[in-house]
């Protein structure tokens, strides 16, 4: 359970420890769109590259991504979280979020995310 600044926070630190687990196709369309070296690249040799590397390496793609997202992290954690929700990557269990103005017993103005 946390503030706004807390829950975004905690997403978003989550969306970086697990960027080798992100869907190939997801890192690929965003890295073609964003960096200008990879523009013009076929998507589908990208995503195809990006898999091979997470097949061999999992946790350990994670740096390599990173790499490659470089600056453009802002950008990417708004643009995941943006569409899935911090639920996903804070809620373990169901991947829900919770205002914890809606659950009686609980401080009022924080976020609530169930992981067991």
């Amino acid at each position: 359970m946390g503030t706004e600044r807390q829950a975004s926070k905690a997403a978003a630190q989550a969306v970086e420890d697990s960027l080798w687990a992100f869907r190939a196709d997801i890192l690929a369309s965003f890295l073609i769109e964003r960096n200008p070296y990879l523009r013009g690249s076929s998507a589908a040799r990208l995503e195809s590259a990006l898999q091979s590397i997470q097949e061999s390496l999992s946790e350990d793609a994670t740096p390599i991504i990173r790499a490659l997202i470089g600056d453009w992290m802002k950008a990417f954690i708004a643009k995941v979280v943006g569409e899935d929700g911090r639920g996903l990557y804070l809620a373990a269990y169901d991947h829900e979020e919770f205002d914890s103005d809606e659950i009686r017993g609980l401080p009022k103005g924080r976020w609530a995310y169930r992981i067991n």
